[in-house]
């Protein structure tokens, strides 16, 4: 599982919560954000 990702500080913590609520739902995902 290879996650690369960047995020605002503004509402970093409920982003991740629901991030890593969709990698539990997924075998291999693959993020990139800008």
């Amino acid at each position: 599982m290879l996650i690369s990702f960047c995020i605002p500080t503004y509402n970093r913590k409920e982003y991740l919560e629901e991030l890593l609520n969709s990698i539990n739902n997924q075998e291999k995902f693959n993020l990139d954000i800008e």
